[in-house]
This record gives C-alpha cells, structure tokens and sequence, in this order.
C-alpha cells in the first residue's frame, strides 16, 4: 500500500501522446491485483465501508450508462472517451480491493504504515514548499513535465508561485494536501497529545494553504480547525485560536500574503477574473441542466458542450449525472461519518464531508485522476487502522 501512496502523491500524469493519460499507481494496481488473484490463500475480508464504497460506484456505473444513452436520444454525440469514466470507476474499485486485502497484517505492521503515511504527508508538504522557494531553479528541470498550465508560476520572476506538487493544479495538490493533513490528526489525535497533535495538524494546513494560494483550501482548512477547537474548553479554544490566528496570518502575510488579496477579491467579485470566468461557467452548464429533458439522468460525460470546465463538481455531477449522481456523490462524501464507531470520529468525519462539500462548488473532486483515488485510499486505509486499534484494545483489556 505505501507504494501506492508513494506512486499518487509523488508521481506526475503519464501521456504518451496518444490514448488517455494515465499515472504510475495504474499499472501498479493491475499489477497487484493479479498477482494477488494468483495467490491461493488470498482470502479478501471486505468491511461494511468498503462494500458500500463498492456499491455506490457500481451504482454510478449504471448512471452513467443511463446518462449516456439519454444524452443520446436527446441529440447529444457519443465518443470513446465516454469510457474513461468507466476506466475510473475501476481504479477507484481496485484501490479498494487493495486495501481489503492488507487487511490481515498484524498491528506492529499498521503501526508502521501509520509511521510511513506521516512520513509521505510531510514529504508531499516539503516537495510543495521546495517548489514555491525554487532553490537553485530547480524547479525548470522538472516542473513542465507535471503541468504546462501552471508550471509558469513556479519559474524564477513570477510574483505569486503556487505549488502544485506532482498534482499539477494548486488547488487540487491543496486538496490532497488537506487529505492527508485530517489522516495524520485522525491518525495520532487519540490519547494526552490531542493538543500537540492539533497544533502539528493546524502548521500543516496553513503551510499548505500559503504554498498553493488556494482559498478554497485556506477556507475549509480553518472550518475544520474551528470545529475541532470546539472539542476543547472555552479558555482554552480562545487561546489556541488566537494561537492559530498569529500561525496564520504570519504564513499567509509573510511566505504568501498574495493569498490574502485573493481573499479580499472575493468581496469584489466583479474585479475577480478567476470568479467571474466561474460564474460565467457555472451558467453555461446551468443552460445545459435546464435543456435536459429527463433531468433524472445527466447527458453523459463528454458531450461537445459538456467539455466546458465547470469548476463546480455539484453542477458538473449534475449536469453529467443527473440528480441521481448529485445523490450518490454527496453519499461517497460523507460514507465515513455513517460508519464510523465512535462518536468522537462521527463527529471528525462529519466536518471533514462538510469541508468537502463546500470545496465541490468551486473546484473538482471526484473527476479528478489524483484526489478522488487517494480520497478512496486514505478514509478505506483510517477505518482498516481503526479496527485493528479497537481489536487491539480489546485484547489487552
């Protein structure tokens, strides 16, 4: 599993020129699941999450066949790359099997994997804080490779870079960063270090947040904060805010103040380009929504109009989905609050699917090759770690 991790945090998208591009952790996972299909005693222990994971994106497989074919009968044109989403749906059930077969390592082993995702999340962190410090020009070796759009601010003259990692978009390389900031406070939150840990995780979220310039990051990453604050007393939630108000304003003002200017431009979003190139977006598909005769179904994943960039997952799972897609992403966002066992984790996951919620209208989530896989990967990997926690307290009882 760790060089799954390793592979989609630290690998950038393959293209050969022709075909859809793909990433390293694609062969990786065929290769893994076959031979594990090859091995006699491989015995897959599917747990209830997993299975209703399963569920939910078979579900979608049948959506998106119901999309397709009334995006069709309404004079929409069908194409193979109509079946890349069908190519997802099977990555994103691989990485799964993957984890379910992990299932019977021993604690010591899932204490280690503990170890090693921390280790690979600070990793991620360091590879984005390399980036936008650009040491030596180091960053023109390499950086053209991972994103030809965004690579220019990362090269030696630009004002404001923004780190995009081996992602190659800012917010989603913030996204992911986000990710693996809760795993690590999920993670290690239990016991005396509660506080420490919350510190650890706080410095880790606004790092990210000013390496990216990512509001929509920046946004969700204080909601979770406040909201864990919230478990603690009121004294002591007064003086780690203000604690975490000076954190922040020193890495946003001093490493990236450029980031608090796009906040302000929020208030004007008329000045806003990157706003009103959203809305205009927005709009667009919003027409698309309002034509659809069967609004049930969505009009299929690429339709000639449906290439637009939405930057609003609601209104793009809407329009290529239907209603019935909205449904079942909003189900694969908060699946880890309805099965977790604790309360205390109930409650974790439940600002956690909050802060994804919000952060679906403004940028991609479940359409993007890197995030919604290691999404998949990282809520599987908690409740499997999770189990073999409880069942360890357990036996030591």
């Amino acid at each position: 599993m760790i060089y799954l991790l390793l592979a989609v945090v630290f690998t950038p998208e393959i293209s050969l020129g022709f075909g859809p591009a793909f990433r390293l952790e694609d062969p990786l996972l065929l290769s893994i699941f076959f031979y594990r299909c090859l091995m006699a005693n491989n015995k897959i222990d599917f747990s209830k999450l997993e299975l209703f994971i399963l569920f939910i994106i078979f579900l979608f497989s049948v959506v998106w066949a119901c999309s397709v074919f009334n995006g069709l009968f309404q004079g929409w044109t069908a194409g193979f790359q109509d079946l890349n989403q069908i190519i997802r749906f099977v990555k994103y059930s691989l990485v799964i099997y993957l984890v379910s077969s992990s299932s019977s390592r021993s604690f010591e082993e899932w204490m280690q994997f503990r170890k090693s995702i921390t280790w690979i999340s600070v990793g991620a962190l360091a590879l984005g804080i390399i980036q936008w410090f650009n040491p030596l020009g180091v960053n023109s070796y390499y950086i053209s490779y991972v994103s030809n759009v965004h690579a220019f601010t990362l090269l030696d003259g630009y004002p404001y870079p923004r780190a995009i990692g081996m992602v190659g978009n800012p917010n989603a390389f913030g996204l992911a960063l986000f990710m693996l900031g809760l795993s690590l406070y999920v993670f290690w939150y239990g016991g005396k270090n509660k506080i420490f840990v919350l510190f650890f995780v706080t410095l880790f979220l606004m790092l990210s947040s000013a390496i990216t310039m990512s509001r929509s990051v920046l946004g969700i990453s204080l909601i979770f904060v406040l909201f864990m604050l919230l478990r603690f007393s009121l004294f002591f939630t007064l003086c780690l805010l203000t604690f975490f108000t000076l954190i922040s304003s020193y890495l946003n003002f001093a490493i990236a103040e450029s980031v608090f200017f796009r906040l302000l431009a929020v208030l004007d979003p008329l000045s806003d380009g990157s706003l009103l190139t959203r809305f205009d977006n927005w709009r667009e598909s919003l027409d698309i929504i309002v034509r659809n005769e069967f609004p049930i179904f969505g009009i299929g994943p690429t339709r000639l109009e449906s290439f637009i960039t939405v930057d609003n997952e609601w209104i793009y799972i809407w329009r290529l989905y239907g209603v019935v897609g909205v449904i079942l992403l909003l189900l694969l966002v908060y699946c880890p609050f309805f099965f977790a066992k604790r309360l205390e984790l109930n409650f974790i996951y439940l600002v956690f699917g909050f802060c994804l919620t919000l952060y679906c209208f403004v940028a991609p989530f479940f359409y993007h090759n890197t995030v919604f896989p290691l999404y998949i990967f990282l809520i599987t990997v908690l409740a499997r770690y999770k189990e073999k926690v409880d069942a360890h307290s357990s036996r030591c009882a």
